[in-house]
C-alpha cells in the first residue's frame, strides 16, 4: 500500500509541475495580441503626438515624427494581417490601464524632464512591444498574424535601438 501511495503522491506532484508549464506554453489568442498590438501602435502615436507638441528638443521631436509615422503604418499592417486572421474586431484605439498611467505622467511634465521621461517610456514601451511580437511570432495561433509580427520585429529592434540612443543623448543633459 506504502507503494501505491508513493507512486500517486509522485504522480500528483508530476502533474501539478506540469501545469504552469501548460499554461505558459500556451499561445496567446489571436484576438488578445491584436489587441495589446493595437494599444501599442495607439500609445506610441499618442505620446508621440505629445511630444511634438510639448518638447523643444530637435532630436526627440525628429524621434516622435519617426514613431508616428512608423506606427500608423503598422497598424494599417496590422489591421490587414487581422482581417485575414478573422479578429479584425480586436483592433483599438484606446490605450491599457498602464499606458493610460504612463501618458497622463507624461502629460504633467515640461522641459527637459519631459524629454528624459519619454526617452524611457520609449525603451521600456519598445522593449514590451519587442517581446509581445517575438512571441507571438515563435508561438502564435494564426498564420497571418505569427507573419505580421515576425515582420515587425526587426522595425521594433530598430526603434529600440534608437529609443535607448536618444535616452542615453538625454541623460547627457
Amino acid at each position: 500500500m506504502t507503494h501505491w501511495k508513493a507512486l500517486a503522491a509522485g504522480l500528483g506532484l508530476l502533474v501539478i509541475a506540469a501545469l504552469p508549464a501548460q499554461a505558459a506554453g500556451k499561445p496567446m489568442e489571436p484576438k488578445d495580441y491584436v489587441t495589446d498590438a493595437s494599444q501599442s501602435d495607439a500609445f506610441e502615436i499618442k505620446i508621440s503626438e505629445m511630444a511634438l507638441r510639448t518638447s523643444e528638443n530637435a532630436a526627440v521631436k525628429d524621434f516622435a515624427t519617426k514613431m508616428i509615422d512608423a506606427h500608423k503604418q503598422s497598424t494599417e499592417k496590422l489591421k490587414a494581417a487581422a482581417a485575414e486572421a478573422g479578429v479584425a474586431d480586436s483592433v483599438t484605439d484606446t490605450l491599457g490601464v498602464k499606458q493610460t498611467a504612463a501618458a497622463g505622467k507624461l502629460e504633467v511634465l515640461t522641459g527637459a524632464a519631459f524629454d528624459r521621461e519619454f526617452a524611457s517610456i520609449q525603451v521600456k514601451a519598445h522593449e514590451e512591444a519587442l517581446k509581445l511580437h517575438s512571441d507571438y511570432a515563435k508561438n502564435g495561433g494564426s498564420t497571418p498574424l505569427k507573419a505580421f509580427a515576425g515582420a515587425v520585429v526587426p522595425t521594433i529592434q530598430q526603434h529600440l535601438k534608437m529609443a535607448k540612443t536618444l535616452q542615453a543623448s538625454l541623460k547627457k543633459k
